[in-house]
């Protein structure tokens, strides 16, 4: 769908030069939003990862010719000096033209059936500013408090669960907002969620309207390749 503008952020890792964590991702991507723009923001390296930086170079340039060469649709970014999240996705913002974007990570790639087009008439209807895309089976027991709700509501027909916890794993959110976060809380060079952590938490719940998608059966909808710390050769791909 054409609702839709997807951002990857890109940092070095150890599996790099592969690509096959990024891989991953942007087919399972491409696999729910076929006509969807991507928007590969590739940052800079930083003194603690300079030891990276020769296998994380190639990695961009094989990136850069799979784009021009091999994937549609999909416009990079490239940041010369180290930006992080924050100031790379204040830039990209300028490029977006569609309602609501697709925040996922790398090493992120999205799972099971989404249904989009429900889910971002939801935000574009301003019921929420944000759907999450959980990890888990279902929420963790230690996490209830910053539910709002026990059982998911339903919210024109999708079934969710309002929160005040904020992830950096998938989520689908209004453009609109993620412009009136970066004007009202964004901080340089920062990974986004450990700063919007604390304020979707301390907010009053209408600010922020944060949503966790809560179908029936498991609730995972996004899993986690680890490229940071593993590498995809060694990601168990079976979710919990």
């Amino acid at each position: 769908m054409n609702d839709i503008t997807v951002l990857i952020p890109v940092s070095p890792m150890p599996s790099h030069p592969s690509s096959e964590v990024i891989d991953q991702t942007i087919a399972s991507i491409r696999e729910r939003l076929p006509d969807s723009e991507i928007i590969i923001m590739f940052d800079g390296v930083g003194p603690s990862l300079m030891e990276l930086k020769t296998a994380y170079d190639q990695h961009v340039q094989d990136m850069l010719w799979k784009i021009e060469h091999e994937l549609t649709n999909v416009t990079p970014l490239v940041f010369q000096e180290h930006s992080h999240q924050s100031s790379m996705v204040a830039t990209a913002m300028d490029l977006v033209k569609t309602p609501t974007i697709l925040w996922a990570e790398q090493d992120t790639p999205l799972h099971n059936d989404i249904p989009f087009p429900e889910i971002a008439e939801v935000v574009k209807t301003g019921y929420a500013n944000v759907v999450r895309f959980h990890h888990e089976a279902s929420v963790h027991p230690e996490h209830e408090h910053l539910m709002l709700d026990a059982t998911p509501i339903d919210v024109l027909g999708v079934p969710m669960i309002r929160t005040r916890q904020w992830s950096g794993r998938p989520h689908l959110a209004s453009t609109i907002f993620y412009k009136y976060l970066i004007g009202r809380y964004w901080r340089e060079k920062m990974f986004i969620e450990h700063f919007l952590y604390g304020y979707c938490l301390a907010a009053n719940y209408d600010e922020f309207r944060v949503h966790l998608y809560a179908p029936a059966g498991t609730q995972v909808r996004s899993l986690h390749l680890d490229g940071r710390r593993k590498g995809a050769e060694n990601y168990d791909p079976n979710p919990s």
